[in-house]
Parts: structure tokens; sequence; C-alpha cells
């Protein structure tokens, strides 16, 4: 994982044509491997960490958004 041609690619998440919540959660995965792997450097690790970040704020606006959307329930 120390190549930096192979870290992934988050430009997708400001796109909401292409944003899906499977890949979020695949990217989030494969970052925080990043991060436990010693071979990442850590210009990279730095990377992975404002990537979970992104992806965490993002999935999270969107849950809100979600929830939002629901009609009011009655107690």
């Amino acid at each position: 994982m120390s190549d930096p041609q192979k870290l992934p690619n988050r430009d997708w998440l400001t796109n909401p044509q292409t944003g899906r919540a499977h890949e979020a959660a695949r990217l989030h995965k494969t970052f925080r491997k990043m991060l436990e792997d010693p071979e990442t450097t850590p210009e990279q690790k730095d990377k992975a960490r404002r990537s979970i970040r992104l992806i965490d704020g993002l999935m999270n606006a969107k849950r809100r958004i979600n929830k939002a959307a629901l009609p009011p329930t009655r107690s």
C-alpha cells in the first residue's frame, strides 16, 4: 500500500449521482486498513485520516437528511 498511485479515489463522494453507501463503507474500510499498515507513509496516513473524516461527515449528513424527510411519528 505504499505506492502513492494505488491510493483509493474519493472524488466520487462529492458527486451525488455516483455516491453509494456501500462504496463509502468499502472505502472507509480500505482507509482504516491503510492506517494499520506499517508500510504506509505518514503522508498517506494523513490522507487516509482526512478521507475517513470526509466519509463519516458525508454519511452522517445523509442520515440526517433522510431522517428529516420521514414523516413525524405519533406517540
